[in-house]
């Protein structure tokens, strides 16, 4: 069988998988999933060489896509998204939907920087703003010459503050 019927046979076999899952990574948005499908089928087409028969094709295919949405964020320069740590995934569904115009959506961008101005202090300030700007731990480390360690606790506890004291914004 040549290489693109297979391909073909096999995004039609995990069609429906794969358009549910673009949706829920789009929060159901179904403009937005479905230009996340086209890319997708068009990186996982053009990748096809690179998948091995003994891994599961829809697990292959949703790595594609997942990295296909999390570099759609990460381009839009003003917010965050890091979907390596789970924790970080609810706070940054409310800093995506601030681009939204569904105002139960979640919460507006500019209030939410507006409370972490007054709730946090200068040094986790500093390190919170420049991982909301998509720097990595490690930019922001070298940026503010501190030590890694250091730059991810004041990240993590600059989430925990801001979702304990807006409890109503963050789902657990």
């Amino acid at each position: 069988m040549n290489k693109e019927k297979e391909f073909l046979e096999l995004w039609a076999e995990n069609e429906k998988y794969l358009k549910y899952k673009s949706l829920e990574l789009e929060r159901f948005n179904e403009d937005n999933a479905k230009d996340l499908m086209q890319d997708t089928l068009l990186k996982a087409c053009s990748k096809f060489d690179t998948w091995k028969p003994n891994f599961k094709f829809s697990t292959w295919v949703f790595r594609i896509m997942k990295n296909t949405y999390i570099d759609k964020y990460r381009k839009v320069k003003d917010c965050h998204f890091d979907v390596l740590d789970n924790e970080t995934i609810n706070f940054s569904e409310v800093l995506l939907d601030r681009k939204d115009n569904d105002i139960d959506a979640g919460i507006h961008f500019d209030e939410l920087m507006i409370h972490a101005e007054t709730i946090l202090s200068d040094n986790i300030k500093k390190s919170f703003k420049l991982w909301i700007d998509s720097y990595s731990y490690e930019e922001i480390s070298k940026k503010l010459n501190q030590p890694l360690g250091t730059v991810k606790t004041n990240v993590f506890n600059a989430r925990k503050k801001i979702k304990e004291t807006f409890p109503k914004y963050f789902s657990n």
